[in-house]
């Protein structure tokens, strides 16, 4: 295997990666989405709330545009402060 990606496998495992590159949304339903973050191509209020993907999935969420963006923010400052990291050590 590739050095790389074993070096990414074993970040992966350390840090429980899924907890760290993810917000939690809510659907129209009620039940809970998780979506990553780093892959959110467009959040529109049209007048829900919808979630476009780089992949092309989209999703229409409870939560308003203003929200969403607050949780993408939160998440990219504990990740370039390093605190996220240090949160999840131990899990």
């Amino acid at each position: 295997m590739n050095k790389i990606f074993i070096e990414f496998l074993l970040f992966i495992l350390q840090y429980n990666v899924m907890e760290i590159i993810m917000i939690n949304v809510t659907r129209l339903n009620g039940s809970m989405l998780v979506v990553n973050a780093d892959i959110i191509q467009t959040i529109e209020e049209t007048p829900d709330t919808v979630i476009t993907l780089t992949t092309g999935s989209k999703y229409i969420v409870k939560e308003s545009s203003d929200e969403i963006i607050d949780k993408v923010v939160d998440y990219k400052h504990r990740v370039f402060s390093g605190t996220i990291y240090k949160e999840t050590e131990g899990v």
